[in-house]
Order: structure tokens, then sequence, then C-alpha cells
């Protein structure tokens, strides 16, 4: 049994498929093929990491458009760069290391998370630019 359906489903058929199968005669044995890890029984943690790095690079972009605004658009990519890959780090080390909730491939987690929290904060930033009445950041600033 491979837990596609997600972890609820799989737990009901593991529990269930037995007590039926026994009932109708038939032995059952419930097999996942692909386990979860121990530290994250539910499979969310990748979710939570996920959301925690988009919310990240909401507050970065957010903190650069009040304290920096004299940043021009190199320094700005630089710096929201430089504070999503210091980020990404800080999250996949807190949930690898310090939690032991995942085993994670430790250089493409916190790549793919300093790149979600990077588009996250520079959209956020062309999107509260355009509402302010500024110029949006793709047509320059």
């Amino acid at each position: 049994m491979v837990g596609a359906a997600g972890a609820s489903m799989a737990e009901l058929v593991a529990k269930a498929a037995p007590k039926v199968g026994a009932h109708i005669g038939v032995h059952v044995m419930v097999t996942d093929l692909k386990p979860l890890q121990p530290g994250d029984p539910r499979g969310l943690a990748l979710f939570y990491i996920s959301l925690a790095a988009v919310i990240m690079g909401f507050i970065g972009a957010i903190q650069l458009s009040v304290h920096a605004k004299a940043l021009n658009r190199a320094e700005l990519i630089a710096f929201i760069a430089a504070c999503s890959m210091l980020g990404g780090f800080a999250i996949a080390a807190t949930v690898d290391w310090l939690l032991g909730a995942l085993a994670l491939p430790f250089a493409e987690s916190w790549l793919i998370l300093a790149l979600t929290m990077f588009t996250s904060g520079w959209c956020s930033r062309c999107s509260t630019r355009s509402s302010a009445g500024g110029r949006s950041c793709p047509r320059g600033e």
C-alpha cells in the first residue's frame, strides 16, 4: 500500500483491512511501500517549511520596503537574495539538524527554500509598490 491518498487514508486502510479480511475469512496483510519519516507521521512538515519560507519572504520584503527605501534595484535584488539564502539555510537546518523532523537532502532543500523565499519576497515587493501608486517592478523603478 502506498499512502498516495494521504496519511489519514493510509491509516484507515491499515486498520480496517485486516478487520474486514478476518470478518470474511481472508488473511489481509497491509504493508506501506513508502512510509513517511518517523519525525513527520502525517506528512505535513514539507507543507509547513514551505509556508515558513513564503511568510519569511513576505516579511523580509515588507521590512525592506519600510526600512530600506533608498536601495537601488541591484542592491535590493542582492539583499533579498542574501536574506533568502540565509533564511533557507535556517529553515532547512532547523527542520533537519535541530529538530530531526525530516531527513532532507540538505543542499537541494536549502536552495529550494531560498528560491521560494526570494520569489515570494520579490513578488511581494513588486505588488506593494504597484498597489501603493508606484510603478510595478517589471517595468522598472
